[in-house]
């Protein structure tokens, strides 16, 4: 167990995830994450001038690496809900978005405060799932969530939502590392990639070799694939490779 702030903690956990790029506008609700980032070295930090500018690249980024973006944004109220086209942008290309924003001190919550908004209606219907940390020591534990949620299933852009106060303490623990196979979207157990594919089978599959899992055992190759966003709607060959992936892998 270690001793250190809830904004170094949020910090560590951003690492556990894998993230190495975070796109951000910083403000006063999440100042002590900031103060942390600022010694994370390898992490890069990109700097945006509008928190809907901010969603949108790390939207692109999700697209372009298929891994979880991050965005951070700073400041509570007005500039949380700048995110909402960013947000429905990704939310409607199943893009893999994390965006960790502040919300005001938990006592003042409901009371009409200034800037307050109702954050979490506000969200709901453009994102996966909208999330507040309750206490200060479980904020590691939402952060390692939220990607795990974004980048699972049907993926999808994910809220994380941290009251101010919660900055305010120090806390004790251990934050466990995350797989590489949840960073990367392989989250179910159930289905395996290829590990002894012969290279003949990549050469023949082409790309999409990366994208076919197997279950010999009932028979079945299962494909993913998501949408045309290109524009060349490449379904028939896709369903060539996959026949042709049957016939080499799982029939006898």
């Amino acid at each position: 167990m270690t001793r250190m702030s809830c904004g170094r903690a949020a910090v560590e956990a951003l690492r556990a995830a894998g993230v190495t790029k975070v796109f951000g506008l910083m403000g006063s609700s999440t100042l002590e994450m900031y103060d942390a980032l600022y010694d994370a070295k390898d992490m890069r930090y990109v700097g945006v001038r509008n928190e809907n500018c901010g969603a949108h690249m790390a939207d692109a980024y999700a697209r372009v690496t298929q891994t979880p973006g991050l965005f951070i944004c700073g400041q509570a109220g007005p500039g949380s809900i700048n995110m909402m086209l960013g947000l429905a942008a990704a939310k409607m290309a199943y893009s893999p978005l994390v965006a960790i924003t502040g919300l005001p001190a938990t006592e003042h919550l409901g009371r009409d405060g200034f800037q307050e908004i109702d954050q979490h209606t506000a969200f709901l219907p453009v994102t996966k799932r909208v999330m507040t940390v309750p206490r200060p020591e479980r904020l590691p534990e939402f952060i390692l969530e939220a990607f795990r949620i974004a980048n699972s299933g049907r993926r999808g852009p994910v809220v994380v939502m941290i009251p101010r106060d919660l900055f305010n303490h120090d806390i004790e623990i251990e934050i466990p590392g995350t797989p590489p196979e949840v960073a990367g979207g392989a989250v179910d157990g159930a289905t395996q990639p290829w590990p002894d594919a012969p290279v003949d089978t990549f050469a023949a599959l082409g790309h999409w070799g990366q994208a076919m899992y197997v279950i010999p055992s009932e028979n079945l190759v299962i494909v993913r694939y998501g949408d045309d966003r290109d524009g060349s709607y490449r379904h028939n060959e896709l369903l060539r490779l996959a026949l042709k992936a049957f016939a080499m892998k799982v029939q006898p």
